[in-house]
């Protein structure tokens, strides 16, 4: 066997070899290949669990907004709605011939309307409702301090018309409360409701000759016991 024999057998064995290289490549390429997309794959899958933890956490932050916005609603009806049952327990109180709890309810009554004027949050707003309950507190001390007389022959329209002077005033201001509750109200008309609500307060003063507003002394007994 001469030289060129034994060379050909080397090029054979070099190429079966550069052959099995290549098959032992071409293996790993694939398995690198099929790593890969496993490697993508789970990309994508983490991806599309991301992009549905997100959808997830913006669903519950929707959920909770408004939650909390009904939750703001509730409270903002409660408070509206305890300012009116305060009116509506007083257009019906008997101040002229009864003062029993008449400071529990003119403290109660003060406290919610102030509640409510603290809710709306507009000074004009709550200069007039202060004005106004000031008015409604005059207005019931004037009952109070007016004798009451009775017609034997009417007795129950004695007590209403006692009571009228108060129960128009409060049953003035519920009316505007709700007005206001379900349209609004602007600054001018609570501007005029101020101003006439200050003006029935000082009519009473001088025609009572009270040199300031009653307080609840005023309501701890009626002007017969005293």
């Amino acid at each position: 066997m001469d030289a060129s024999f034994w060379i050909n057998v080397a090029m054979a064995l070099i190429a079966v070899i550069a052959c099995v290289f290549a098959g032992i490549s071409t293996c790993k390429a694939k398995e690198a290949n099929t790593l890969a997309e496993k490697a993508n794959q789970t990309a994508i899958e983490s991806r599309d669990i991301s992009t549905e933890a997100n959808r997830i956490a913006e669903n519950a932050n929707r959920i909770s907004e408004k939650a909390q916005e009904r939750a703001d609603e509730v409270r903002a009806a409660a408070v509206w709605d305890r300012a009116e049952e305060t009116l509506h327990r007083l257009v019906s109180f008997d101040f002229a011939s009864a003062n029993k709890d008449i400071g529990e309810l003119i403290v109660t009554g003060r406290f919610n309307i102030m509640k409510l004027a603290e809710h709306i949050g507009r000074p004009e707003v709550s200069d007039w409702l202060q004005a106004d309950w000031s008015a409604t507190a005059h207005s019931i001390a004037a009952v109070t301090e007016t004798p009451l007389q009775l017609d034997p022959q009417d007795v129950p329209g004695s007590i209403l018309k006692a009571n009228q002077p108060a129960h128009i005033w409060v049953a003035a201001l519920l009316h505007n409360i709700r007005t206001m509750r379900a349209h609004g109200i602007s600054p001018e008309q609570a501007e005029m409701l101020r101003a006439k609500a200050e003006k029935m307060s000082e009519k009473l003063r001088q025609q009572f000759g009270w040199e300031r507003g009653p307080s609840l002394q005023d309501f701890e007994e009626h002007p017969e016991d005293k």
